[in-house]
């Protein structure tokens, strides 16, 4: 399912017109009842986003329900941290009942086999061995190895676990994700600034099983760039927790969140995997995406990406092709709000 070409233009147009003013205006008309609390200073300065840091953030609001009633504020305050953190956390806490010796050493085995028949077809250099070295230590330096495998691997992991569960289209988790997240039943508005810049999206839609039946109370964590291409919890002074909930579908299992289109982004150029691609004259830019993880018990969980025909895409020499199944055909509401709708599909553990 793809945009007209029609609609990608009004897109583009939202773009450059939707500004920060209109995006107050929007809150204050719809949610007058939106309490918000001061939060001392924005965070600031250049410092990379790798390192840990607590600061002060802004506040954002959490609204659930479409009635005008008294919302909850919460103000987030975590550390900026990499990904490299998560990923590791998340591994060491599995690792020791998983993988026997025996698998790890076929594993790595056959990596080093595949690497030596690179330096021996490409007939590799010296020099080249060594640079390749160098920079194999930066990116562990930059905390990248999340984005580079992100890139060039996890989506062969992700079809390769979901091969099996008759489930929906799904994608990578990607690098960015941040658990522990508000839950919001919905309707609701995922976290943002009360002057959150960007033009409003609508989305819309439910879990089902294969057979088409509501999965009800499913939740949904969601998280996504903001207007800038920034993921909270990655960049200094983007309030944390920005634009990142869980949201729980209602009894039939639909589900409708308020949010912002997200904005494509690029790959770090400051760091080693930047540097790749700027070298290889590769497209450094990423689609722009709604992240989404969908779980209930009793069912596989479904890991995905939405997609938006409103940005760049990544160059298919790096990513193939995306999956059109998950681009979302988005149409434009009189007063100028984006609406998409998506059914998530997940597969039973007992069939």
């Amino acid at each position: 399912m793809s945009s007209s070409s029609g609609t990608r233009a009004r897109i583009r147009s939202l773009r450059t017109v939707r500004s920060l003013p209109l995006r107050a205006t929007r809150h204050q008309s719809r949610h007058p009842n939106q309490i918000g609390t001061a939060a001392g200073g924005a965070a600031g300065g250049s410092e990379p986003a790798r390192h840990h840091r607590r600061h002060h953030q802004p506040s954002l609001s959490v609204r659930t329900g479409m009635t005008a009633h008294p919302t909850t504020t919460t103000t987030l305050d975590t550390p900026i941290c990499t990904a490299t953190q998560f990923v590791r956390e998340r591994t060491l806490r599995a690792i020791a009942a998983s993988t026997s010796s025996a698998r790890i050493s076929e594993l790595a085995r056959s990596a080093t086999d595949a690497i030596v028949d690179v330096v021996r077809r490409h007939k590799v250099t010296d020099a080249e061995f060594h640079a390749l070295k160098s920079w194999l230590i930066s990116v562990g330096d930059s905390g990248e190895w999340p984005l580079l495998l992100d890139i060039f691997v996890e989506r062969t992991i992700t079809e390769r676990a979901n091969a099996t569960h008759d489930v929906g289209p799904s994608s990578t988790e990607g690098p960015y994700y941040i658990p522990g997240q508000p839950h919001l039943p919905s309707p609701c508005m995922l976290p943002m600034r009360e002057d959150e810049p960007g033009t409003p999206l609508m989305l819309t839609g439910r879990v089902t099983t294969t057979d088409g039946s509501p999965i009800a109370y499913a939740n949904l964590d969601m998280w996504q760039t903001d207007d800038s291409g920034h993921y909270s919890g990655f960049t200094p002074g983007t309030p944390a927790g920005n634009l990142r909930g869980v949201v729980i579908a209602d009894d039939q299992g639909c589900f409708e969140v308020e949010t912002i289109l997200p904005s494509p982004y690029r790959i770090p150029e400051d760091g080693a995997v930047g540097a790749l691609f700027t070298k290889a004259k590769w497209n450094p830019w990423r689609p722009a995406t709604l992240h989404t993880t969908v779980t209930k018990l009793g069912y596989f969980p479904l890991t995905t990406q939405l997609y938006f025909e409103n940005g760049a895409t990544s160059d298919t020499a790096v990513i193939e092709i995306l999956d059109r199944d998950l681009v979302l055909d988005v149409t434009v509401s009189p007063e100028g709000t984006l609406r998409a709708a998506y059914r998530f599909v997940l597969g039973s553990v007992e069939p």
